[in-house]
């Protein structure tokens, strides 16, 4: 086992970085992205399991032949629906409840909408400073930690994810924080676009419901967070302002 540099920072961090931190740091997220995306490892839609040989503090051989999906699903309007029904039981027991039937109404539709062809990839989907070690001053990532939860879906729904969850937007409602999606999701493609430009096209497109399943996933997983005192309710105001207008 050797050790790597970099920092594990707080989750919450992200809305605190400089423009030019953020800007790298989402940069980076879309070359790797770019080339997650383009290992030939699935062709199904579902969770992905490693089957290889059991770690012992030693590095992976990294051979795609070693991984499955648990129940695979070859249509990705079906796979979707199973993925956001579960978040939507959790959200109905969440701080958020009083949004769910709404929620559930629009996902449902957004789903039924959505028009393909779908490829499946690599999808990290587990996005957040706590699953990365980075330089915290300049933003260049490290290394990538923590690979438990990969799933198999179209890149376009990993980039949403790791646009919403680095831009910091569901931190806005705390005082001096500005939800920076537009500076995330450029330098995501401008990374993604540079590593892998024939690919680009399936993520440069933003897709509404995909971002709004990853504000469905913070909602539930609001507890977590660590806030100043005093700021939670303007912050859960934020958020919930923010959905509204994303459904109505």
């Amino acid at each position: 086992m050797r050790a790597l540099p970099g920092e594990e920072v707080a989750y919450e961090r992200v809305c605190r970085f400089e423009d030019a931190s953020l800007r790298r740091l989402a940069r980076e997220t879309g070359e790797y992205l770019a080339e997650l995306h383009a290992v030939s490892a699935v062709d199904r839609f579902g969770h992905v399991r490693h089957d290889g040989p059991e770690l012992d503090g030693g590095q992976p051989v990294g051979d795609p032949a070693t991984l499955t999906i648990g129940t695979p699903r070859e249509a990705w309007p079906t796979a979707l629906r199973n993925y956001a029904d579960r978040e939507l039981d959790r959200h109905a027991n969440s701080r958020f409840s009083d949004l769910t039937p709404e929620l559930r109404r629009w996902v449902e539709t957004g789903i039924d909408e959505l028009d393909g062809p779908f490829e499946p990839v690599l999808g990290r989907n587990d996005h957040g400073l706590h699953n990365l070690l980075i330089d915290p001053e300049t933003g260049e990532i490290t290394a990538m930690l923590d690979w438990g939860y990969t799933l198999a879906v179209p890149a376009a729904f990993d980039f949403e994810f790791a646009a919403y969850l680095y831009s910091g937007a569901f931190l806005a409602g705390l005082p001096d924080v500005s939800d920076r999606r537009p500076l995330v999701r450029e330098a995501m493609l401008s990374g993604y676009r540079s590593t892998a430009p024939t690919r680009a096209e399936n993520v440069s497109a933003p897709e509404p419901l995909y971002e709004t399943v990853a504000m469905i996933r913070i909602m539930n997983d609001f507890h977590h967070l660590a806030f100043p005192d005093g700021t939670e309710t303007a912050v859960m105001d934020r958020i919930r302002a923010d959905v509204r207008d994303r459904i109505s």
